[in-house]
């Protein structure tokens, strides 16, 4: 049972009044506002477990796992009351020479470029870091006041940054390519559940059959990642378990109605506002305020 009435059916239309006009995020900004959520959602019972399943997934999902889960159905419900913290979303610091510290990004056009577009940034050295945080600022502030000569003439702002700083080591180059808004299976959520249960059903028979995997389902992900997990273990973790956990993650959106008829991950402008949010100001500068007056 949906947390509150979907949004499935409602169109992305420029003309609708901001207050519920609903808006696109990235899957790398989505993950930023459900793990934000997840910092909040400690308490998970059997009346939320229902929330989030038809079925208890206890039995192979740990309690964390099933937290991320639950912050996931509160993203797409708008915190699920009126009790979502106000600016839910604090402000953050990469720790890299730009873009840090900004409020995560909305968009009004699926197909704006800055939803997929790559960038390039630079760890914050640890020569600059050891001199303590106003030298990080005055390193941070120099980047962004000489950012036009980055972008004509990199090479030539490294050097002034080396002679600024006295910078014995070349920055540590760090390349992204923006997570983009992630299309969706075109399926009902009958459907989808079937897949689930055909999923379930596996896992458990795939448990029965090797003892040794049962006894690490609740496997910290340290331990996942730390190689001592034998084959039969680390099958059932990065097979069976992750595929689930995704099964479940593009099921909440759909029966939330978190999608767009064009299969966009897609949430109100003014709920994503009230949580530190900020619209994109390459997308957002094509539309008329003045149809909305």
């Amino acid at each position: 049972m949906a947390l509150f009435i979907s949004k499935k059916h409602q169109e992305i239309n420029s003309k609708h009044d901001p207050k519920t006009r609903l808006v696109f995020l990235t899957q790398s900004n989505y993950n930023i506002l459900v793990n934000s959520y997840a910092q909040i959602a400690t308490e998970i019972n059997d009346d939320t477990k229902q929330l989030i399943y038809k079925d208890n997934l206890s039995w192979i999902l740990s309690e964390i796992e099933l937290r991320y889960l639950f912050a996931e159905c509160l993203a797409l419900t708008q915190g699920g009351a009126e009790s979502t913290p106000i600016k839910l979303i604090q402000k953050r610091d990469s720790g890299h020479l730009f873009f840090s510290g900004g409020p995560p990004k909305y968009h009004y056009n699926e197909k704006c470029e800055y939803a997929w577009k790559a960038y390039d940034n630079y760890d914050i050295p640890a020569e600059i870091k050891a001199k303590g945080d106003k030298e990080v600022e005055k390193f941070k502030k120099f980047a962004q006041d000489n950012k036009e000569l980055y972008r004509e003439d990199a090479a030539r702002f490294f050097k002034r940054l080396e002679a600024q700083f006295f910078l014995k080591k070349p920055l540590k180059k760090v390349s992204y390519q923006n997570s983009g808004i992630r299309p969706f299976d075109d399926l009902s959520i009958v459907e989808i559940e079937q897949r689930i249960d055909e999923h379930l059903k596996e896992c458990s028979n795939y448990l029965e059959n090797n003892p040794k995997a049962k006894n690490t389902k609740f496997a910290p992900s340290w331990y996942v990642k730390s190689g001592k997990m034998d084959e039969t273990e680390r099958k059932f973790h990065h097979e069976f378990k992750h595929k689930l956990k995704k099964m479940m993650r593009e099921y909440l959106k759909i029966k939330e109605g978190g999608i767009s008829k064009n299969k966009r991950i897609c949430l109100n402008q003014s709920y994503l506002d009230s949580l530190g949010f900020e619209g994109c100001k390459a997308c957002g500068s094509a539309f008329d305020l003045s149809d909305f007056e």
